[in-house]
């Protein structure tokens, strides 16, 4: 079920908002609900709503929509910063927190732009997300909204309105229905799909990677979903993936660790996605980067990205008058040899099963992006 999440992240905070508004900086949260979980005690016992109202002016259209009047926030409303310190409470710095939410773009703007005018954005910005309505939209046809997850999974116990507290209890409940249809949770974190139409709405995530999601007639196939067409934004492994040296012995490979070479390949468009991917995954700023040597793609992202950090590269240009049409097969396969000498990792932007089998067959690490 969702054993794998919690045993990976030490909160998991399931949220909602109710807003004056569809910006994020114009707008404002007016009701914010949320139910902190924790891998340390987690039972449906413990699982208890937090709802805080904010203090500002709710537009007519909102009161007929959420039900919250300017007479209930005048009453029950605390400052913002004051909501911003409690929710903050819930997310420690020095752990792994996860916040779902569905439609978690929405959500996540809200609240992370409420942390940033109290000087707290980090707080939020350091944690991972989930997007249920990602994961709805690999599972069911249209429509999306939480409402129809709660029929589709036939929670007939779970109240379905637009209050955010109840909103956060159906979003609890969904999570567990999904986890329990299909357990590939956590291949969306980090991971949201947006109507190809429209585009992204709002200020993109740093920490998230956005792909175009249609719409379906029945349940995505596993291999069909979107996390598994576009690779996963993060691999639930330990953050500072690379080793020092002295810390490590593998008396197995007996492999030298004095020195990590990491293949890059792939298609990225974005080269400050790509760097802050390389600065997250290998934060030692310790290796040699490997590379492809081409004039274009992201051989030119890798080439820039050890120049600006002063690490050592090593380039394989293919030989074309020697292997012909092979040359680009031969360069691939001595790249790989190459790392696998010296703690390899074969680091791929987006799917390369090919490649991906090599590196594997050498020893080689493989971390999909």
């Amino acid at each position: 079920m969702l054993d794998k999440i919690y045993g990976y992240y030490d909160n998991i905070i399931y949220f909602d908002t109710e807003t004056t508004g569809f910006d994020p900086v114009e707008n404002q949260i007016i009701e914010l609900s949320f139910i902190p979980t924790s891998k340390y005690s987690f039972d449906d016992e413990s699982a208890v709503v937090h709802d805080i109202y904010v203090n500002g002016m709710v537009p007519e259209e909102i009161v007929k929509l959420t039900g919250i009047t300017q007479e209930i926030l005048n009453e029950k409303g605390v400052d913002e910063a004051e909501m911003v310190k409690t929710f903050a409470g819930f997310l420690p710095a020095d752990k792994k927190n996860l916040l779902i939410a569905h439609n978690a773009q929405f959500d996540i703007s809200f609240i992370r732009e409420a942390f940033r005018r109290s000087g707290m954005e980090t707080l939020i910005d350091g944690c991972d997300y989930l997007d249920t309505l990602t994961v709805f939209k690999d599972r069911r046809p249209y429509p999306h909204k939480l409402s129809d997850a709660i029929i589709d999974y036939d929670l007939s116990d779970v109240k379905n309105s637009h209050l955010a507290a109840d909103d956060t209890n159906a979003l609890l409940a969904v999570t567990k229905a999904m986890a329990m249809e299909r357990d590939d949770l956590d291949r969306y974190i980090n991971i949201f799909g947006y109507n190809p139409k429209y585009g992204v709405s709002g200020k993109m995530l740093d920490k998230v990677r956005y792909y175009p999601q249609g719409f379906i007639r029945k349940m995505t196939s596993q291999n069909h979903t979107l996390p598994a067409i576009f690779g996963k934004a993060i691999e639930l492994v330990p953050e500072k993936i690379h080793v020092k040296a002295e810390a490590i012995s593998d008396p197995v490979r007996e492999r030298d660790l004095s020195e990590t070479r990491i293949v890059i390949k792939g298609e990225v468009e974005d080269y400050e996605f790509f760097k802050k991917t390389m600065n997250r995954l290998f934060p030692s700023g310790r290796f040699t980067i490997v590379h492809g040597g081409e004039k274009k793609g992201i051989d030119v992202f890798a080439d820039q990205y050890a120049n600006e950090l002063g690490v050592k590269k090593a380039v394989f240009v293919p030989q074309w008058k020697r292997y012909k049409r092979k040359a680009g097969h031969v360069r691939n396969a001595v790249m790989l040899k190459y790392a696998a000498e010296k703690n390899g990792y074969f680091v791929t932007f987006g799917p390369n099963e090919a490649l991906a089998k090599q590196a594997a067959k050498k020893g080689v690490k493989i971390i999909n992006v």
